[in-house]
This record gives C-alpha cells, structure tokens and sequence, in this order.
C-alpha cells in the first residue's frame, strides 16, 4: 500500500498514481486556490467525486487494508507522533501451538481453562 506522508494534494497524487486522483488533486486545488469562489453546485460535484474515486480506489484493496484505510488513528495524533511509521497490525493464527517445539500451551479462558 503506498502512503503518502506529506505534501500537496498534487504530491500525494504523483505518489498514488492513479489519474483519477491527480485530475482530482487539480480540480480540487483550482476550486480552493482558483481566482474565483466555487459555486455550491461545484463543491458538490467535487465531493461527490471525491467520494466515488475514493471508493474506486478502496475498492482495489483486501478486508483489512480498507478497514485500515478507514479507522486509520493516525490521524487522531498530534503531527510528531503522526510521522512516526506505523504498520498494520499483523492477523495470524493462534499465538502458541502445542505442536510448535519449545513453546507452552496458553489455557483458552473462552473453553473454562482447557487448552
């Protein structure tokens, strides 16, 4: 998955590369830096396109990737902590396995104790 860190919107879409998300980046951009205000109607229309390319591009991911996408708490941290690297978490099966040599069995509290 590519992660844009920082950057304009014109950055962040070079580092994607999808032309859906530049021409996005340039529409958007032009309406907020533009010369002239926006129309309502024109907002809209963005946000709506904004939402579709969105969808289009989660669309290309698995379960996890787009849930990540989704809740993702980085952007609840101040910036400093947000520029640290996060990875996803890792799903993996069970974490101790009788059969795995040197390892313990972990009593499973859902089974009353029973391994």
């Amino acid at each position: 998955m590519v992660r844009a860190k920082r950057g304009t919107r014109l950055e962040q879409s070079r580092i994607i590369n999808d032309p859906a998300v530049s021409e996005l980046a340039v529409a958007v951009d032009t309406a907020t830096f533009g010369p002239q205000e926006p129309s309502a109607q024109h907002v809209d229309q963005l946000w709506v396109r904004a939402m579709t390319t969105q969808r289009e591009l989660l669309a290309r991911r698995g379960f996890w990737a787009r849930l990540w996408a989704r809740v993702n708490p980085r952007s609840l941290l101040p910036e400093r902590l947000a520029s640290i690297e996060l990875r996803a978490p890792r799903v993996e099966g069970p974490a101790l396995s009788p059969s795995r040599a040197g390892t313990e069995t972990v009593p499973n509290p859902a089974s009353g104790g029973r391994s």
